[in-house]
C-alpha cells in the first residue's frame, strides 16, 4: 500500500508544479507589461486580473530574468499593491508550497525587509523550502545572508555544500569579507565551501587565507584552496604552490597544485614541474607535462628528454609533445 501512494503522491505533486508552472507562464506577458508601463493607473488594473497564487508565482520567475529598472519598477508595483506584506506573512505558512513561493518571490525582487525571513526559512522543515530560501538570500546580494548560510551549513542535512556555494556566488563581492573570515572556521564544510567560493569571485584579498589553507588538516579543504588560488592568479602563492606540488600527501592535492602553477605561468616553475614529472601519481605527472610543454624551449626540451629516458612519464611527455605539434 505504501508504494502506490507514494507514487501517488509524486504524480499529485508533479501535476500540480505543472499546473503552476503554465499559469506562471501564462502570465509573463501580462507582468512584463506592467513592468514596462510608467502608467500607475493601468498597472494597478493589470494586478487586478490575476489571483494572488498566480501573481506570486509569475512575478517570482519574472523577476529573476528582468533586470536594472524594468525589475525594481515591477519589485516597486509589487510593494505597492501589499503583494510583497502577504508573501512576507505567508513565510509563516502551514503550508510548504506558500512558503516556497513566497520565498522565491522575497528573493527574486531582493527585499531588504524580507531578510529576516528568509533567514529563517534557511531551517525550515521543508527541504524544498530550505533550498528556495537560500537561493533567495543569493539573489539579494546582502553580506548578513552569509552569516545564515554557513550557519545552515554547520547543521547536518540542513542544506547542501552546492547550495550555499552557489547561493554565495551568486551574491557576489558582498559576499567576500565574511567568508575570507570563515576561513579559519572550526568546521570543515564551512572551510572548503569558502575557499571555493572565494575562488569563484576571483577575490584578491583572500590568497593570504587560501596560502594559509594549503596547511590546512583536511585534504578537500587543501584540494579546494589550491583550486581557489589558481582561479585568482595571484603570482605571491607560487612558493606555496609549489611546496604543496612536491610535498602534500594527498596526489590529488599536488595535482591541484600543478595544475595552478601552469595557470600562474609555467616558466616561473620550471623546477617545479620537471620534479612533479617524476611523481608516483599519473594525474601529477600529466599535468606536470601540460604545464612543461607551455613552458617554452626549455620545457619542451624537458619533455624531449624524459620521452627518450623511458620510465613512467615517457608516455605523458610524448602526449604532452604531441600536442604541441599538433
Amino acid at each position: 500500500m505504501l508504494p502506490i501512494l507514494s507514487v501517488v503522491h509524486k504524480a499529485w505533486k508533479d501535476h500540480n508544479e505543472s499546473r503552476w508552472a503554465d499559469r506562471a507562464e501564462a502570465l509573463r506577458p501580462i507582468l512584463t507589461r506592467f513592468a514596462i508601463t510608467d502608467d500607475v493607473v493601468e498597472g494597478s488594473e493589470i494586478l487586478e486580473r490575476v489571483s494572488y497564487e498566480q501573481l506570486v508565482a509569475g512575478a517570482g520567475r519574472l523577476l529573476t530574468k528582468l533586470r536594472g529598472a524594468d525589475r525594481e519598477r515591477l519589485a516597486n508595483a509589487l510593494a505597492q499593491e501589499g503583494v510583497i506584506a502577504r508573501a512576507m506573512r505567508d513565510t509563516r505558512s502551514w503550508r510548504r508550497s506558500r512558503r516556497a513561493i513566497a520565498a522565491h518571490l522575497l528573493g527574486a525582487a531582493a527585499v531588504p525587509a524580507a531578510m529576516p525571513d528568509l533567514v529563517r526559512l534557511t531551517q525550515d522543515r521543508s527541504e524544498e523550502v530550505r533550498r528556495v530560501a537560500a537561493r533567495g538570500l543569493g539573489r539579494m546580494s546582502d553580506g548578513r545572508g552569509v552569516r545564515a548560510l554557513i550557519s545552515a551549513l554547520e547543521e547536518p542535512r540542513v542544506l547542501s555544500q552546492g547550495t550555499v556555494g552557489l547561493s554565495m556566488v551568486r551574491m557576489g563581492s558582498a559576499a567576500a569579507p565574511t567568508l575570507r573570515d570563515a576561513l579559519s572556521s572550526e568546521d570543515l564544510s564551512v572551510r572548503g565551501v569558502a575557499a571555493d567560493v572565494l575562488g569563484h569571485l576571483g577575490d584578491m584579498h583572500a590568497v593570504p587565507g587560501l596560502i594559509d589553507r594549503l596547511k590546512d588538516d583536511e585534504p578537500t579543504v587543501r584540494l579546494a584552496a589550491a583550486a581557489a588560488l589558481r582561479r585568482i592568479g595571484s603570482p605571491q602563492a607560487r612558493p606555496s604552490l609549489a611546496e604543496a606540488a612536491l610535498a602534500d600527501d594527498e596526489p590529488a592535492v599536488r595535482a591541484a597544485a600543478v595544475n595552478a602553477l601552469t595557470a600562474l605561468g609555467p616558466s616561473h616553475s620550471l623546477d617545479t614541474l620537471r620534479t612533479a614529472l617524476t611523481d608516483v601519481d599519473h594525474r601529477v605527472i600529466r599535468l606536470a607535462a601540460t604545464g612543461l610543454a607551455q613552458a617554452g624551449e626549455e620545457g619542451l626540451r624537458e619533455l624531449r628528454r624524459t620521452e627518450e629516458l623511458g620510465g613512467a612519464a615517457s608516455r605523458e611527455s610524448r602526449e604532452a609533445l604531441e600536442a604541441v605539434a599538433a
